[in-house]
């Protein structure tokens, strides 16, 4: 962080963010690890892989907003294309996830695993730019009752009470 004299240094230890006062013989050359095991490296596992159609994730409209589980349904060099799941239940052990549809003059959702008559996938358009404040989770799975997987619900578990509930 700072030379303090021509021997000394103030360090700032990335992972706990500790400061320290060190002279130069108690300082060694940085060894750089992996980027997988590196925290402070800009590599994040969950948003560094490819995005692939069919892939079930957690996602914000806006940071720091409710986050909806979609399906990726079209993959871009700038841009994934999703389709917005919706539940009825606020208890995440016990929601039923189906497919948004809306009619194309109305913001009404409706959620059914077929298209009602005359209605459209409620679909959401995300810039990869923008994905790391946007993403909760990635690689969630269905159970065949159209409920979140174990694996799935531990995921989502600390962030259950920012689940956007459909009325």
């Amino acid at each position: 962080m700072d030379r303090l004299s021509s021997t000394t240094y103030k360090l700032l230890h990335l992972d706990t963010n500790r400061e320290f006062e060190r002279s130069i013989s108690n300082l060694l050359p940085w060894r750089a690890v992996s980027n997988k095991k590196a925290k402070n490296a800009h590599y994040v596992d969950n948003t560094s892989a490819p995005f692939t159609v069919n892939e079930i994730i957690a996602v914000r409209d806006e940071p720091g907003g409710w986050f909806f589980i979609a399906k990726v349904s079209a993959v871009t060099a700038s841009n994934i294309v999703v389709q917005y799941f919706g539940t009825r239940s606020a208890n995440l052990n016990l929601a039923s996830f189906y497919p948004g549809w809306h009619l194309s003059t109305q913001n009404h959702i409706q959620l059914a695993l077929t298209a009602p008559e005359h209605h459209i996938r409620y679909t959401g358009i995300l810039e990869l730019s923008a994905i790391n404040s946007l993403l909760v989770a990635r690689k969630l799975a269905f159970t065949s009752a159209h409920r979140l997987t174990s694996k799935s619900r531990r995921l989502l578990m600390p962030v259950r009470d920012e689940l956007f509930i459909f009325e």
